[in-house]
C-alpha cells in the first residue's frame, strides 16, 4: 500500500469519527447501531402499576430491536435504552417497575437479551418520569461498531420524540 492510500485510509477513518448532527425521530423510526436497529414502538403512561406508585408516572416504552447481521448474535439489556428531557436530565429503567409489569402483564422480562441473527426481539421499558417533565426523548447506548464509524456514531445523536407537540 502506497502512502496516499494510507493517507486516503487515515482521513476517511477521522472524518468517520466525527460526530454525527442531532436527529429526532418519531416512535417506530429505526435507530441503526451498525447491523443492529432499535425502535421505541409504542409509549403508555400509568399513575400505578398496580399497588406500585411512582414518585412521578410510569412511562412505559415497547422498545424492539432487530438484528440484520448475517451471522452475529447481539447482546442488549433493559439500560440499552435511557430517556432524556429537554434540560439533559438523564431517566434510567426501572427493573422493580418493569418487573411490576411483567407479572402483571406478562410480556416476558429478562435481565439481559441475546438477538440472533436475523431476529427480532422486544421488550417493555418503564420509567418513573416526573409529572413536571418536558419533551421526553428515548436514547440508545453501546459500544461503538464497525457500521457506526462510517455513519458518525449516529445511534448516539437520534432520539425518539415520546411527547406530543
Amino acid at each position: 500500500m502506497n502512502s496516499w492510500h494510507l493517507l486516503f485510509l487515515a482521513l476517511a477513518s477521522l472524518w468517520g469519527c466525527q460526530p454525527a448532527a442531532n436527529k429526532e425521530i418519531s416512535l417506530g423510526q429505526p435507530i441503526r447501531h451498525d447491523d443492529f436497529i432499535y425502535s421505541a414502538e409504542q409509549v403508555v403512561v400509568y399513575d400505578s402499576l398496580g399497588a406500585l406508585k411512582p414518585e412521578g408516572k410510569f412511562w412505559i416504552i415497547t422498545f424492539r430491536v432487530d438484528n440484520e447481521a448475517k451471522r452475529v448474535e447481539h447482546h442488549w439489556d433493559n439500560n440499552t435504552a435511557f430517556i432524556v428531557d429537554y434540560k439533559g436530565n438523564v431517566y434510567e429503567n426501572s427493573l422493580t417497575a418493569q418487573q411490576q409489569l411483567d407479572n402483571l402483564h406478562p410480556f416476558g422480562w429478562k435481565a439481559h437479551y441475546t438477538t440472533l441473527a436475523g431476529r427480532i426481539d422486544s421488550t417493555q421499558l418503564v420509567f418513573d418520569l416526573p409529572r413536571s417533565v418536558k419533551q421526553p426523548y428515548l436514547k440508545v447506548r453501546g459500544d461503538l461498531l464497525m457500521g457506526d464509524v462510517f455513519d458518525g456514531r449516529q445511534f448516539e445523536h437520534t432520539k425518539v420524540k415520546l411527547f406530543s407537540p
